[in-house]
């Protein structure tokens, strides 16, 4: 992978200071203290210890080095914390999410437990109206001497973490820092067959859709737009001049079926680029000079649509140019991220709910702006010609099963398009979901082009950015009583700071990473700096136990990637790419380090604060730290991307606005004897747009929340 040339001075700030000087506070480490932790992901296969309820978790465990792991045992990353800080960890980890735990903590009494995890902002909330119940971490720097360092270089995420009081309430958790995210994904061999060389002779005649979709950019316009030339180094302008649109091409086309489709579309792209892409027609979307629009990417859908028997051989398959990798409702909001990257709304890749900072630098909340809504009405339009995967919600939709989405529409051959990370969506290459697929090639691709924040200049922005995290982990208040309980908890926090415990956590132990013939760790060069290097035999593991699938093996297995206060390495992620994954995250990359893709800033330094990243936790003192809690649990509730919660913006996009209709979440409950069942489907209705956004502003006091908001923003910065 080339180097990020631009990205590197920032991403090199964000990790300044995680190795200890010599002059720095020493714990005593000598007296085994005892420890009570509750940290997981989201269920037992992912807490510190092995569990035999685990059933995903194929047990006894077996690690590079030969050492057996049973039912009970500390995983190999928290079994080398245990060693090193000389702690007895007690896993009392609940079986439920992070959020939930610590709720249940809440309920429990915090003198139950000594670390404990939790959502950002539920931590700092219920912290500023309960000081003592969580420790003020901004009391012990002089004993946190790497965390101290990391927040000394990095203002912004000490100003994020720190609550209205000057306190801090928990370490946060950074998967990777400042760098791409989640990225538009495409079955680049799709778009190749379709477009590139001489009309194919075999296009779908039979297969046909039924208009629906409104143009959203003019007939006619002229504009510039900036790409990445194809030695990945430099740019260049070229010139996008509509004299039609393309939906407008393809509808005057009379029946839209898949040939009449392809046609219109590449008419289009030789009349639009003046022939600048060639016969590669493709690399509009796909190639490292991309420069495709909504109008454009709608277009192209409808020819996936439109062609089951060009593209599969089947022309009975139903093909689903958009689709999530699971039913859960935190992956339905992946579909509103790529509503966002299309039609350019700011908020739907949100740090914290669906807020972000307008260019006068105040806090503005997406869910009821226009264009938010615009957009919506778009994605229904897209939604009823079929473009976006129908019953989205559903545990069965697109064929699958127990609400798992991609493994039914890669392995039958008909996903096209999703909005996800890198490496989980391109393992498919080395699965048996689609490893047997000719020609199978999914693969991130750079993002459309859209008139970003009211200005008339087509550019990238990417939203999805990795920044502090939604979640983090504290300290019980009460282990201030004891101060061998105190130190150890504060040794413990801070050794995830260190460079040694940075990469045990990302990459785990020693055994876990390759050794040269001396037996020194090696290294691999990832964004212009040496990190770790996977064993082979860790990487085997991983395909063998875990379907390629590295967040379920270092989570159900090694013990690492917790949700817990550090970085995140991407170097790890980066290794158990597919080779496809590796060219798309190649070609995305180098067009974030030259400039062809703008992000949010993290330094919150930018000119235009429109750029700014939006606070993960706002500095909220506790009066208003309560409100914001009790008052306006309505307001989260209606459209919100949490697991378990109905986001009316789905049925938004099924039915449209001023309906009513099924949403199925595929979320299920515990009944009293313990028995796990499914939640039948929630009757939704759907307001129309005005009537929406006034009963966002008004009856959920939605005014009011962004008010309360902009107080402590103000104060922050």
């Amino acid at each position: 992978m080339k180097k990020k040339i631009l990205l590197m001075g920032l991403a090199s700030v964000g990790l300044m200071g995680l190795a200890s000087c010599n002059n720095d506070y020493q714990p005593d480490l000598s007296e085994k203290v005892e420890l009570n932790m509750s940290v997981q992901y989201a269920k037992a296969e992912t807490r510190m210890a092995f569990h035999a309820e685990a059933t995903s978790v194929t047990l006894p465990y077996t690690d590079p080095s030969g050492n057996v792991y049973n039912d009970g045992d500390l995983k190999p990353v928290w079994k080398a914390v245990s060693d090193k800080l000389n702690i007895k960890i007690n896993d009392v980890s609940p079986k439920d999410s992070v959020n939930d735990s610590f709720k249940d903590w809440q309920t429990r009494g915090f003198d139950n437990v000594d670390v404990f995890q939790g959502g950002a902002t539920n931590i700092q909330n219920y912290a500023t109206e309960h000081p003592d119940a969580i420790l003020d971490l901004n009391q012990y720097m002089d004993k946190l001497p790497n965390f101290r360092r990391f927040l000394d270089g990095n203002a912004v995420v000490k100003r994020t973490i720190t609550n209205y009081s000057g306190n801090i309430y928990y370490a946060p958790y950074f998967d990777g820092y400042d760098d791409i995210e989640k990225m538009v994904l495409m079955r680049v061999d799709f778009v190749k067959k379709l477009l590139d060389d001489n009309l194919p002779s075999n296009l779908d005649e039979s297969t046909t859709i039924t208009a629906s979709y409104d143009t959203f950019l003019p007939e006619t316009f002229e504009k510039k737009v900036k790409v990445m030339k194809s030695d990945y180094k430099t740019t260049e302008e070229i010139t996008k001049k509509y004299t039609k649109n393309p939906i407008t091409r393809q509808n005057e086309k009379g029946t839209l079926n898949g040939k009449n489709l392809v046609q219109a579309l590449r008419e289009h792209i030789d009349q639009t680029y003046n022939n600048y892409y060639g016969t590669k027609r493709s690399d509009l979307f796909i190639g490292p000079n991309a420069a495709y629009d909504a109008d454009e990417l709608v277009a192209l859908l409808r020819c996936v649509k439109a062609n089951p028997a060009f593209l599969t051989g089947s022309a009975s398959s139903e093909m689903y140019p958009i689709f999530n990798r699971e039913n859960k409702n935190s992956r339905v909001g992946d579909l509103f991220g790529l509503m966002g990257q299309m039609f350019g709304v700011r908020g739907m890749m949100s740090k914290n709910g669906y807020l972000y900072i307008n260019s006068n630098g105040d806090v503005v909340d997406a869910r009821w702006q226009d264009d938010t809504v615009e957009a919506l009405k778009r994605f229904h339009q897209m939604y009823a010609e079929g473009l976006i995967l129908p019953n989205f919600t559903s545990d069965t939709a697109g064929g699958g099963t127990g609400g798992s989405i991609y493994k039914a529409v890669h392995g039958k051959n008909v996903g096209f398009c999703s909005f996800d990370y890198a490496q989980t969506q391109t393992v498919y290459h080395e699965t048996s979901v689609a490893k047997n697929i000719a020609d199978y090639d999914f693969e991130p691709v750079i993002s459309p082009v859209a008139k970003w924040n009211g200005k008339d200049e087509f550019t990238r922005f990417h939203e999805s950015w990795r920044s502090v995290k939604t979640e983090g982990w504290g300290i019980s208040g009460y282990v201030k009583n004891n101060p061998a309980k105190l130190d150890r908890c504060l040794a413990l926090f801070d050794y995830f700071w260190s460079e040694e415990g940075q990469q045990l956590m990302s990459y785990g132990p020693d055994s876990y990473i390759a050794k040269d013939a001396n037996g020194n760790l090696e290294k691999i060069d990832y964004m212009g700096k040496q990190v770790p290097k996977l064993s082979d035999a860790t990487v085997k593991q991983l395909k063998e136990i875990a379907d390629y699938n590295y967040t379920n093996y270092y989570r159900y297995y090694v013990g690492g990637t917790f949700p817990i206060g550090y970085i995140k390495e991407q170097g790890m992620e980066y290794q158990c790419n597919a080779p496809q994954g590796k060219a798309g995250l190649d070609k995305v990359e180098n067009a974030i380090a030259l400039g062809v893709i703008e992000y949010p800033d993290v330094t919150w330094t930018n000119s235009d604060k429109w750029r700014w990243i939006v606070p993960t936790t706002f500095a909220f003192g506790s009066v208003d730290a309560n409100a914001v809690t009790q008052n306006y649990v309505a307001l989260n509730d209606y459209v919100n991307n949490t697991n378990g919660k109905i986001n009316n913006w789905s049925a938004i996009v099924m039915y449209g606005f001023g309906t009513t209709g099924q949403i199925d979440d595929g979320s299920t409950e515990k009944l009293s004897n313990g028995s796990v069942v499914k939640k039948p489907p929630v009757s939704v209705t759907t307001l129309s747009e005005s009537a929406y956004k006034t009963y966002m502003k008004t009856e959920l006091k939605g005014d009011s929340y962004v008010e309360l908001h902009n107080t402590a923003w103000k104060d922050m910065y």
